[in-house]
């Protein structure tokens, strides 16, 4: 009996792995609901506060904003510039799931700043980063107890993409897809189910309490939960090959912006200020537009929803047709999220990329005549969204769980589909790793941070 107990505590056994991972699952949920939270709050804060000065425009305080970014965040720690995922890719894959503390600290100022005065971009990618390096750093310190490291090196790994995995969870409330994200992103085809298990764990736990303290998350689809008709096939088809085509113009684009802006160099304070503002400046005017698309768009995806044709049209035209009306919505929201985040301003691709990818698929249902609010408009939802993200990001098996888990059980094939063929279509451009490499070329020479 003795030996049969001291056989399931041995180190590296199925009992002692599964306490372990759910001990670091427990902790990543619960420092990633804590970062979301506290994020959260202080931006609705700030862009409270904003929207309640009458005299300078909304669309003015992006360009505001860069200023701050430029001249005291980005001068300090270049490398809390951009996106967030490039930055937790170089740590996982490269330094052990060794992230920067200081780069975490101000990556948050970075993007409680971008997104606070309306910058164009999304949560998922910054805040990700953030909870990512938090757990990083908490690995090294429980590595480090007594003075010996007491934890496996392999096990550090666990830190950053459980904190990922649960912060992605504690936004989204996508308990499966979140944790297959945190790990299918950096590591692609070569998934292992030591890094799965952790991730799935954490996300779920994550998950669990964002729904036991009443935390909503930043995106809410109430889908008809009703069978789409059968021969709707070719229509998502259709929807799914442009939605990968569309990603690779995406990334194209952002590649030429990004150096247009020098991404890949070290510039001084002014100049590096002075492309903030005006990648900032672009991605403000181009809103104009349709105000309703400035800074996270909320106003849009709602209305995508319950299809209000009012809010999408926004200023453009009356006699404008509505699918051209989505379609420029979809070049507006794009190239506003490109020149922010190419220009060097910190915020994520994701919520724009889930925006675009639905407004393909309400594009095409008004081409189709299919029914606003019926359940073939919401499965080209679905598949615009599933195939967009796994056309940008290349994580097609996140993608089709992440779509399921927010639209329901009856949106599965859609989902399925849009994420393979998607996938499929761009799946040598790769958005995050080409930022990688940027960002790998920007601070070869620079020391790594504690």
């Amino acid at each position: 009996m003795t030996t049969f107990i001291a056989s399931i505590f041995k180190k590296n056994s199925s009992f002692y792995n599964l306490m372990l991972w759910s001990l670091i699952a427990i902790v990543s949920a619960v420092v990633a609901n804590v970062t979301v939270q506290g994020f959260l709050f202080l931006y609705h804060r700030i862009t409270a506060a904003l929207a309640s000065v009458h005299a300078i425009p909304l669309w003015v305080w992006p360009i505001i904003g860069a200023v701050p970014v430029g001249f005291f965040v980005y001068s300090i720690v270049p490398s809390s510039m951009g996106e967030g995922i490039p930055s937790y890719l170089e740590g996982v894959r490269k330094r052990g799931g060794i992230l920067s503390l200081r780069e975490t600290v101000f990556k948050f100022m970075a993007a409680l700043i971008t997104l606070g005065t309306y910058g164009n971009g999304g949560f998922l990618g910054p805040v990700g980063r953030m909870s990512a390096g938090f757990m990083s750093f908490i690995g090294r310190v429980a590595g480090r107890i007594g003075g010996r490291r007491t934890i496996d090196p392999a096990l550090q790994l666990l830190f950053p993409i459980c904190g990922m995995a649960a912060a992605v969870g504690a936004l989204m409330h996508s308990p499966i897809g979140a944790g297959i994200f945190a790990v299918e992103i950096i590591l692609k085809t070569n998934m292992r189910y030591r890094q799965l298990f952790p991730a799935i764990l954490a996300s779920s736990v994550s998950v669990y309490i964002a729904k036991y303290f009443g935390f909503d998350p930043i995106l809410v689809i109430r889908a008809n939960q009703v069978h789409m008709e059968i021969i709707l096939l070719l229509e998502i088809l259709i929807v799914t090959v442009s939605a990968g085509f569309s990603g690779k113009a995406f990334i194209l684009t952002y590649t030429g912006v990004s150096k247009l802006f020098q991404r890949d160099t070290i510039l001084s304070p002014l100049k590096q200020t002075s492309f903030l503002i005006a990648g900032s400046a672009v991605s403000s005017l181009l809103i104009i537009a349709n105000p309703y698309l400035l800074g996270k768009g909320f106003q849009i995806t709602d209305a995508l929803m319950i299809f209000n044709p009012d809010i999408l049209r926004g200023f453009l035209p009356p006699g404008l047709p509505m699918f051209g009306v989505l379609f420029i919505l979809i070049l507006i929201k794009g190239l506003g999220n490109i020149f922010t985040v190419g220009s060097g301003m910190s915020a994520g691709f994701t919520g724009p990329a889930v925006m675009m990818g639905m407004l393909l698929g309400a594009c095409f249902a008004d081409l189709f005549h299919i029914i606003p609010g019926s359940p073939e408009y919401f499965a080209l939802l679905a598949a615009g969204f599933a195939g967009y993200f796994a056309s940008i990001m290349n994580t097609p098996i996140a993608a089709a769980i992440i779509v399921v888990e927010l639209f329901g059980l009856y949106y599965s094939l859609p989902a399925g589909l849009a994420a393979v063929v998607g996938y499929m279509v761009n799946q040598n451009h790769t958005l995050y790793d080409m930022a990688l490499e940027e960002r790998e070329e920007k601070l070869e020479d620079q020391p790594i941070m504690p």
